[in-house]
C-alpha cells in the first residue's frame, strides 16, 4: 500500500542528487527565485511585527519545496498548493516548477494525472463549502491549468524529446560500430586477396622451380647423387605449392564471387577494357623499362580498378585521368576525375567506401600510403607503393579526429541547435512575458498613485455636495478593484465611485473610500476596511 501511494505521489527511491555541485547550484538558484516572491509580502507594514519569525520560516519552507522538487515533485506540488491557500498566495509560483519537474523526470504519466485530477475534484467539492462562488471556482481551475497541467505537459514533451534524441544517437552509434565492423571485414578480405596474389605469383615460381628440378632429375648427364637431389627439390617444391594452396584456401572467403576480370590483367589492359565499355579514360605511364615487383603491380592494378569503379558510380560521364609513374624505388598511381554535380549528402555518406578501406589496407601492408579526397575541383586517388617493402604503418581509424566519433560531433552540433531553438522558443517568449509583467506592474503602480484620495480631502467632503463641485478634489481615475468584504448598503439609484486610501501598491487588500452619488449629488461616503467585514465609517444624510 505504501509503495503504491508513493508511486502515485511521485516518490523517488534514488539516492540524494546533491552530490554534484552543479545540481546544488541549480537548486540554490531555484531557491532564490522562489523565495523572492514569497518574501515580498512579509515586508508589508501589517506584517513587519512578525517578520522576525515569518521570514526564516518562509526561507526554510522554500528550501523544503526545492528539496521536494528533486525527490518528490508531486508531493511538493500538494504542499505548495496548501501553503498558497492557507498561508501565502505567492506560493502558487512554486506549483509550475513542481509540475514541470514531475513531467520531466517521471517515466509514467499516471501519478501526475491522478494528483492533478484529485486536486481538481477536491477543489470542486470544497468551493461551495467554504462560501466561494462559481467565479472563484473558475479562477481556481484556470490557475490549476496554468500552473499545473500546462507545465506538466511541457515537462513531459521535453522528456519525450530528449528520449527521442537519445534513441536516435544510440542508433547512430550502433550504425557507426557496424561501419567499423564492415571496414574490418573489408580489410580482412583485402588481405585474403593479397594472399591470393602471393599464391598466384609464388605458386607460379614454385611450379617453374619444380619443372626445372624435374628436368634435372631425368638428365642422363647428371650423376645419380645429383639426380636424387633434384628429385628432392622437385618434391619439396610440389609439397610447398600444396601447403601454400591449403593456406590460401583457409583465408579465402567462400561466399565471395569469382573475379570477372581476366587473371593477371595489367593496368593497360584494365584501362583499355574500361575505355571499351564507354568510360572516357586516358592512361599516362612513365618508367616503362622499370621492373616492378609483382605485389606492387597487383596493388597498382587494384588502385586503378577501384578508382575507376568509384568514378563510374559517383561521377558517371566525367573524364578520368590515370597516371602510372615508376622509378627504381617506388611506383606512384594517380587517378583523377572531375566532381559530379551536387548530390544528397546523406546518400553519399551511406555508400559504404569499403573499397577504399580495402585499398588503404593493401597499400599499408606494402609499406605505402594512400590518399583519397577532393582537390582542385576534382576527386583524386593517389597511392605511393615502395618497391622494397617497408614496415607497415598502423591501420587508419575509420572515424578520424581527436578520439571523438562522428556521431559525437554530430550530437554536439545538434545540442547547439537545440540551445538556439530553446532561446527562440523559451527565452524570447519568456522575455516578452517579463516585459509584459513589468508594464503591468507599472500600470498597477500608476493606478495606485493616481486613484489615491488624501485623507484631508476626504475629510473635507460633505454629503450633499454636487459631483461638479468635487471635480477639483477627487483623483483623476478611480480604483478598479473592489473590496472582498460586505459593503454598506448602497443608496437607491446611486452610482458609487472607489478611491484608494494609500499610494502603497503592496498594501493588499487595500482600504478604499466609497462615494455614492444620486442625481449628481453625494448621497453617502464610506471608508471600507479591506480586511474587515464592516466599514470603518459611514456617512449618510
Amino acid at each position: 500500500m505504501t509503495g503504491r501511494l508513493g508511486g502515485v505521489l511521485g516518490l523517488s527511491r534514488t539516492g540524494l542528487p546533491w552530490r554534484d555541485w552543479r545540481v546544488l547550484l541549480k537548486d540554490l538558484v531555484l531557491w532564490l527565485a522562489l523565495a523572492l516572491p514569497t518574501s515580498v509580502a512579509l515586508f508589508l507594514p501589517r506584517n513587519l511585527m512578525s517578520l522576525w519569525w515569518t521570514l526564516p520560516a518562509n526561507l526554510l519552507f522554500v528550501a523544503v519545496l526545492v528539496a521536494l522538487s528533486r525527490l518528490r515533485p508531486l508531493v511538493g506540488l500538494c504542499v505548495a498548493l496548501l501553503a498558497a491557500v492557507a498561508w501565502e498566495p505567492n506560493y502558487v509560483y512554486a506549483m509550475p516548477v513542481m509540475t514541470f519537474l514531475a513531467g520531466r523526470w517521471q517515466q509514467r504519466p499516471q501519478p501526475a494525472l491522478v494528483t492533478l485530477s484529485a486536486i481538481a475534484v477536491v477543489g470542486t467539492v470544497v468551493t461551495p463549502l467554504l462560501g466561494f462562488t462559481m467565479s472563484d471556482w473558475a479562477n481556481g481551475v484556470l490557475i490549476l491549468l496554468i500552473t499545473g497541467v500546462f507545465p506538466w505537459l511541457v515537462g513531459r514533451s521535453w522528456r519525450q524529446y530528449q528520449e527521442l534524441v537519445r534513441a536516435g544517437w544510440e542508433r547512430a552509434e550502433q550504425l557507426e560500430r557496424e561501419q567499423r565492423i564492415v571496414g574490418e571485414q573489408a580489410r580482412l578480405r583485402e588481405r585474403a586477396r593479397i594472399a591470393q596474389d602471393m599464391h598466384d605469383s609464388l605458386g607460379h615460381e614454385l611450379s617453374l622451380l619444380g619443372l626445372r628440378a624435374g628436368a634435372l632429375e631425368v638428365d642422363p648427364d647428371l650423376a645419380e647423387r645429383h639426380q636424387a637431389s633434384a628429385r628432392d627439390i622437385r618434391q619439396g617444391a610440389a609439397s610447398a605449392t600444396e601447403r601454400l594452396h591449403e593456406i590460401i584456401g583457409v583465408l579465402r572467403d567462400e561466399a565471395e564471387r569469382a573475379p570477372i576480370e581476366p587473371a593477371h590483367e595489367s593496368v593497360e589492359e584494365l584501362v583499355d577494357r574500361a575505355a571499351a565499355s564507354g568510360l572516357p579514360v586516358t592512361l599516362h605511364r612513365d618508367g616503362d623499362g622499370v621492373e616492378v615487383p609483382v605485389l606492387v603491380d597487383r596493388a597498382a592494378h587494384r588502385v586503378v580498378q577501384e578508382a575507376l569503379t568509384n568514378a563510374t558510380k559517383h561521377a558517371p560521364g566525367t573524364a578520368v585521368d590515370v597516371r602510372l609513374a615508376s622509378t627504381a624505388t617506388e611506383t606512384v598511381v594517380t587517378v583523377v576525375n572531375a566532381l559530379a554535380p551536387a548530390r544528397d549528402a546523406t546518400a553519399a555518406a551511406t555508400t559504404g567506401q569499403r573499397g577504399l578501406v580495402g585499398l588503404r589496407e593493401r597499400v599499408r601492408l606494402l609499406g605505402g600510403t594512400l590518399r583519397a579526397g577532393e582537390r582542385d575541383a576534382a576527386f583524386e586517388v593517389e597511392a605511393r607503393l615502395p618497391h622494397e617493402g617497408g614496415a607497415a604503418s598502423a591501420p587508419e581509424p575509420l572515424v578520424r579526429g581527436t578520439g571523438e566519433s562522428e556521431s559525437t560531433r554530430h550530437l554536439a552540433r545538434a545540442r547547439r541547435r537545440v540551445r538556439r531553438s530553446f532561446v527562440t522558443v523559451v527565452v524570447v517568449p519568456g522575455a516578452i512575458l517579463v516585459i509584459l509583467g513589468v508594464v503591468t506592474a507599472a500600470q498597477y503602480t500608476y493606478s495606485a498613485y493616481a486613484s489615491m484620495l488624501p485623507a484631508e480631502d476626504y475629510a473635507g467632503i460633505r454629503v450633499g455636495q454636487s459631483r461638479t463641485a468635487l471635480e477639483s478634489v477627487l483623483p483623476e481615475i478611480q480604483y478598479t478593484e473592489r473590496p472582498r468584504v460586505v459593503e454598506p448598503e448602497v443608496p437607491a439609484g446611486a452610482d458609487c465611485e472607489y478611491y484608494r486610501v494609500t499610494r502603497n501598491p503592496f498594501n493588499l487588500p487595500s482600504d478604499v473610500y466609497r462615494l455614492c452619488f444620486v442625481d449628481g449629488r453625494l448621497a453617502s461616503k464610506d471608508l471600507i476596511d479591506g480586511e474587515s467585514p464592516r466599514p470603518v465609517t459611514s456617512s449618510t444624510p
